[in-house]
């Protein structure tokens, strides 16, 4: 990974980590990005998973800031709570936990 591709994931995981409570959601990278062979181009791929559906007003609000922020790729924000069991299983392979809250049911493989 480039300095640039990693100064761009700190900054995806700033905004998101900001607009998130860390006492109710965690919050995770997954995807080729988390298994280190993305390509040049490749999409960031955001989990947030707590007891509770997230908020999709918060979703939205994220994504916007995301958009207007100098970050060249397109970032995937998925609410784990509302996916199927098979995507979790897929998805949940490799993860890069960015918050893990203790009082949550959800447990993430690390």
């Amino acid at each position: 990974m480039s300095l640039f591709e990693a100064n761009c994931l700190e900054l995806v995981r700033s905004i998101v980590l900001r607009r998130v409570d860390a006492k109710r959601f965690a919050v995770f990278l997954f995807g080729s990005r988390a298994e280190n062979n993305a390509r040049h181009g490749s999409d960031i791929d955001i989990g947030i998973w707590g007891d509770e559906k997230f908020p999709r007003r918060t979703i939205a609000e994220i994504q916007e800031e995301l958009e207007e922020s100098i970050i060249p790729y397109h970032v995937d924000i998925v609410d784990f709570a509302t996916v199927n069991d098979d995507f979790k299983q897929i998805a949940l392979t490799h993860v890069i936990p960015w918050n893990l809250p203790q009082n949550i049911s959800v447990s993430l493989p690390l």
